[in-house]
């Protein structure tokens, strides 16, 4: 009963960022951790720049972990968030259509990216799998923004 009682209070997600506007995620099968990324903005400064407010949340088996980050404190966050504009977008693959691959991937990392578009009001919400350019520059952000985080406190 205890066990069932503990898994259910892991399992409670928390509420987005007040502030997100876009967010990336890995997820592996095979272990069954998630790492979520939120970017959110702060309010602007006298150079009218926005700070950025980072949230990591990893989910697993063992509860959830929440980091925080800025971009005051790490400035390589810029450099991640610019980054996202140089991201190699993959064409649209409806199934059925001659030459279309149609290969599935059922293990691995399942990474995903939802971001505002250059469109008028526009989202994008893009999903992948390893080796995509999505993996690439997500395994990268991860990487980049490794010194940035410190342990949030509630």
């Amino acid at each position: 009963m205890l066990l069932i009682i503990a898994l259910l209070q892991t399992a409670v997600p928390l509420p987005p960022h007040p502030r997100r506007w876009a967010q990336f995620s890995r997820a592996g099968a095979l272990n069954h951790i998630t790492e979520t990324v939120e970017i959110a903005t702060g309010d602007r400064d006298a150079s009218n720049d926005f700070p950025y407010r980072l949230r990591l949340i990893k989910q697993s088996t063992e509860g959830n972990e929440v980091w925080m980050a800025d971009s005051e404190n790490c400035p390589v966050i810029l450099d991640v968030v610019k980054s996202m504009k140089g991201i190699k977008m993959p064409t649209f693959a409806p199934y059925g259509i001659p030459g279309q691959s149609t290969k599935s991937m059922f293990d691995g990392t399942g990474y995903s990216l939802s971001a505002p578009t250059s469109d008028i009001a526009g989202e994008v919400t893009v999903s992948s799998n390893n080796r995509s350019s999505i993996a690439i520059w997500i395994d990268a952000s991860f990487i980049q923004l490794t010194p940035c985080w410190r342990k949030a406190s509630f």
